[in-house]
């Protein structure tokens, strides 16, 4: 009987089993080829832009920093005390 079970249990556990290489072959007709090289991993393009990324970043950085100051400013103005 337990001759019987272990069997088929290794019957099915061999069905079961797949391996990385034919998974992947199986998911690359699916989804395709991921890209390679620079910059592929990023949701968005950096190469050829008009205005460039770094100008995003610092102008994001430097308006957030410069926001509680602002808005000082301008409360000070309203209150009077400038």
């Amino acid at each position: 009987m337990n001759r019987l079970l272990s069997q088929k249990l290794a019957i099915n556990n061999r069905m079961m089993v797949r391996n990385f290489q034919s998974s992947s072959k199986r998911l690359s007709s699916v989804f395709g080829h991921p890209k390679e090289g620079v910059y592929s991993n990023i949701p968005f393009t950096i190469k050829r832009k008009i205005i460039p990324l770094s100008v995003y970043y610092w102008g994001t950085l430097g308006f957030f920093f410069s926001f509680p100051f602002l808005t000082t400013l301008l409360h000070l103005k309203k209150s009077g005390s400038i």
